[in-house]
């Protein structure tokens, strides 16, 4: 006897029974589960759709930065994208990176023929059972294509979140040095007008009033010669033509 659902062989109709019992069990419990999780019974009126435009924008940028990073890196330069990896060598292939990259992705997947309970995606992956006929069914076909789509998308963001932080500590380290530049430029290159303005000098406009001569104090007056006198205004001393 087979089960529709998941192909796993049983030697008895009674068998199958209680396979099937047991999940209809799971199921009404998981159904407890999203009542306690969404006590007031209210629906969903557009909330999951504006996540799943999110998921959808943030998959489009991140595939417009895997491109980029595409573009940017080596083809060879297949090592493992995750900080906290022991592996710091390089992998030959892709197909490699991905093999190792799947020992960093867990999972919840039962072997239907041994009852072997698996939270590593690798260990999954490459399960032969020994109780098994040698050939696997439709549906863990199935969950082994899923999976190595949920590993090869990990891989993916984690490749263009490490291409981003170069990016940032490239874009951070020329800021940097244009602030350094700027900063040097400002102490060198004084212009002719700070000069004459820290010497107390004013150069004269064409009426013969000094630039912003509006501005100065009301005790701003001339002397006999006709030269303005700035004594206690800001200016601090006599201006000489």
């Amino acid at each position: 006897m087979e089960c529709q659902t998941c192909s796993k062989i049983f030697p008895s109709t009674g068998n199958l029974h209680e396979h099937v019992e047991f999940f209809q069990y799971l199921v009404r419990e998981l159904l407890k589960c999203l009542a306690h999780a969404n006590p007031r019974g209210e629906e969903d009126t557009g909330g999951s759709n504006n996540d799943s435009n999110i998921d959808d924008d943030s998959d489009k940028d991140l595939a417009g930065d895997l491109e980029m990073a595409h573009d940017d890196l080596d083809d060879d330069d297949w090592q493992c994208p995750l900080p906290a990896c022991e592996r710091l060598a390089k992998f030959v292939t892709l197909k490699e990176l991905q093999r190792h990259y799947a020992t960093h992705i867990s999972c919840h997947e039962v072997c239907l023929t041994c009852d072997r309970v698996f939270d590593r995606a690798s260990t999954y992956l490459h399960h032969t059972c020994k109780k098994g006929q040698g050939n696997p069914g439709e549906s863990v076909l199935r969950r082994r294509k899923a999976l190595r789509q949920k590993i090869d998308k990990a891989l993916n963001k984690a490749r263009i979140l490490k291409f981003r932080e170069v990016q940032k500590l490239s874009t951070g380290d020329l800021d940097t040095n244009l602030h350094r530049k700027r900063r040097k430029t400002g102490r060198d290159d004084i212009s002719e007008d700070q000069t004459d303005s820290a010497n107390g000098l004013v150069n004269y406009t064409a009426n013969g009033m000094p630039p912003n001569a509006a501005l100065l104090p009301n005790r701003l007056t001339t002397d006999r010669s006709g030269n303005y006198d700035t004594r206690g205004s800001s200016l601090e001393r006599r201006i000489i033509p």
